[in-house]
């Protein structure tokens, strides 16, 4: 069967088409069972366009992860620049964050995994250059938020943005199973969550109600 190329003025949406193809392909056979032959039959082109675009199968796996990552910094400029109380700005962000990694299944399914493997040199890439820049601005956010008092200053703001994003990451990973914990209510409200979450943050379990 044929191949049709699109032609040139759909290369944009061909691109963005091989790219959620390839996200589907890898997510269900892994990057070593993923051919390059049966994404470009899924996204309808041609090999060889895939190759015009991508000079190998590594570059189009971290391009669909790249992608997402970019789509998600420009939410979180967004968010972390709007005005308003410091406790609703990082919900809105806790928020936007479990929205992007729950429509974008497949793509955060392929992070995680590729995060599981050992320190190669694509892994420590992949979090060097594609995720760290994400993680620095949301570093950047509470370090400088504690710098104007509103965040106490002991606490490391590294450890405090890998809180919330592990906290995301954790429901993610889990939540068809969360339901058949006792007395968790959450499973099947995400946003809920994630205001509980920064609730806790915020007002913690000493009990002082006053705060």
């Amino acid at each position: 069967m044929a191949v049709h190329e699109q032609p040139a003025d759909a290369c944009i949406s061909a691109r963005e088409r091989l790219l959620a193809c390839a996200a589907s392909t890898f997510a269900k056979r892994g990057y070593a069972g993923a051919s390059v032959a049966d994404i470009a039959a899924k996204a309808e082109i041609s090999k060889s366009t895939v190759f015009h675009h991508f000079k190998n199968k590594r570059a189009l796996y971290l391009a669909v992860i790249e992608t997402a990552a970019q789509d998600f910094a420009q939410t979180l400029e967004t968010v972390l620049e709007r005005t308003g109380p410091l406790d609703e700005r990082l919900a809105d962000f806790q928020s936007q964050h479990m929205g992007h990694i729950l429509s974008n299944e497949l793509v955060t399914e392929l992070v995680l995994r590729e995060l599981q493997k050992s320190e190669s040199a694509e892994t420590v890439h992949l979090v060097r250059d594609v995720l760290s820049g994400n993680f620095t601005r949301l570093v950047n956010f509470i370090s400088g938020a504690q710098s104007q008092g509103l965040l106490n200053p002991r606490v490391d703001p590294s450890v405090a943005a890998l809180t919330l994003i592990s906290a995301n990451v954790f429901f993610f990973q889990h939540r068809k199973v969360l339901k058949h914990l006792p007395d968790f209510s959450y499973a099947e409200q995400p946003q809920h969550y994630t205001k509980s979450v920064i609730d806790l943050i915020f007002n913690g379990l000493d009990g002082d109600t006053s705060k």
